[in-house]
């Protein structure tokens, strides 16, 4: 059986961020932000539930202005989905959908930008986004995953069965686990910071921790945002 460790705080944290060289628009900020998501975990993770907060930029200071949303709060959940648990961070305002694709999840965001702040000052902005939960791919050559099996989980003091889930591809999981406390694999959040964007990846679960690596999955997400123009951070 395949076995991984986590714990509460992520194992590595990489840090990347990008600054804009033309239109500045906040609907271009968001449609970045989703570009990024995808771009970065295309082949090796799906989202399940993503979270966002949305806010009002103000042109005249040129950050998030004081005006706030009637609801800020928003969640998209893909409909038909494994056995995980979802925690968001705020009293979010679901919304269901069969596929939670990136051209989805982009009509998704456009509708959340149609809300009005209220006057010309104010430009409605996707300020922080979140993966709450997704299925993530195996990395290639784990053992114990050539047929249908599970994952034994060590968090804190207890121990888990996570289903594996084969596809022709290798096998996938999915979380964070609904029966533990345990976080999701890999966490990814984007943050708008008013004139350059951040994205952060936090590895919990250590059969990922390889991937960071030269010939890994997230390394190769990372080098696509290379050539979008995403920096690593140094700190």
């Amino acid at each position: 059986m395949t076995a991984a460790r986590t714990g509460e705080l992520p194992a590595e944290t990489v840090i990347l961020e990008w600054e804009p060289t033309g239109d500045s628009s906040q609907s271009f900020y968001a449609e970045e932000m989703v570009a990024a998501l995808y771009g970065l975990t295309s082949g090796w993770l799906e989202p399940l539930a993503v979270e966002v907060a949305m806010g009002c930029y103000d042109r005249e200071l040129l950050a998030e202005g004081v005006v706030q949303l009637p609801q800020p709060f928003h969640c998209i959940v893909k409909r038909e989905r494994p056995t995980v648990r979802i925690d968001t961070s705020h009293h979010s305002t679901e919304q269901q959908d069969d596929v939670l694709a990136r051209e989805n999840v982009v009509a998704w965001i456009r509708e959340l930008l149609g809300q009005s702040c209220g006057g010309a000052r104010y430009e409605t902005s996707l300020r922080r986004m979140h993966v709450r939960a997704s299925s993530i791919k195996l990395p290639p050559g784990t053992p114990g995953t050539a047929t249908p099996g599970s994952m034994l989980l060590e968090y804190n003091l207890g121990r888990s069965e996570i289903p594996i889930d084969n596809h022709i591809d290798g096998g996938w999981i999915s979380g964070p686990p609904a029966h533990t406390e345990a976080p999701q694999p890999v966490l990814i959040e984007l943050t708008n910071l008013d004139g350059w964007l951040r994205l952060t990846i936090k590895v919990y679960w250590s059969p990922w921790l390889d991937e960071l690596t030269s010939s890994g999955m997230i390394h190769e997400g990372v080098e696509h945002l290379h050539a979008r123009g995403w920096r690593v951070s140094d700190g």
